[in-house]
């Protein structure tokens, strides 16, 4: 394995494509479906990487980011933003929080890959 990379996204379809890709590139996946749960397992697993979407309930993105920033146990891990919006403040504000990279849909599976490779070398 390379690495333990948690995926919190609530749409059911694109996360279950995203654990199957980063399973075939020899990642451990693990999966939340929205912010909560994505902390409650970031705490818990300690990924060595979360890729996560902005929009989502319970708790949204940048709620979850603040959260894992705010845990000194989490607080190190990087954090990938992988979303619909690319509206300026919300990439400046998810940097702000202390997100490593941005990525915006519809992305490519090399795009993803190449942020994951860029934080998480072989």
């Amino acid at each position: 394995m390379t690495g333990k990379i948690l995926v919190i996204e609530d749409e059911a379809d694109l996360r279950a494509s995203i654990v199957r890709f980063l399973l075939a590139e020899g990642y451990e996946v693990l999966v939340a479906g929205n912010g909560e749960e994505g902390v409650e397992v970031a705490v818990k697993e300690m990924p060595d990487l979360i890729v996560c979407d902005i929009a989502m309930p319970q708790m949204d993105g940048f709620g979850t980011l603040f959260s894992l920033r705010e845990n000194v146990t989490t607080s190190h891990i990087p954090f990938i933003f992988l979303t619909a919006s690319d509206r300026v403040y919300d990439r400046k504000f998810g940097f702000e929080l202390g997100a490593n990279d941005y990525i915006t849909k519809p992305f490519s599976f090399d795009a993803l890959m190449a942020v994951i490779r860029k934080r998480l070398p072989a």
